[in-house]
């Protein structure tokens, strides 16, 4: 009867142990698709050609034909 209660006790823990690991996993799982679903995004803009041609403008300071660029800092409103 001892061994009994003694191997139930042990199998709850250890179960209860495996449910813990389990909902952690089970949350970045959750982290990771969310992640993927932005990646799948990026990839869609990458292959967008406005989305780069917009990229190419404000990071690279490119332009086109017949297009001036002016870089304008933004001033402190005091």
């Amino acid at each position: 009867m001892v061994i009994t209660i003694f191997t139930l006790h042990s199998q709850n823990s250890v179960l209860e142990q495996k449910l813990e690991k389990k909902q952690l996993l089970e949350k970045e799982m959750a982290k990771l698709e969310l992640m993927e679903r932005d990646l799948y995004d990026e990839i869609a803009n990458l292959n967008n050609l406005e989305y780069i041609s917009e990229i190419a403008r404000r990071d690279y300071f490119l332009s086109k034909p017949g297009e001036i660029i002016f870089k304008v800092t933004p001033t402190s409103s005091d």
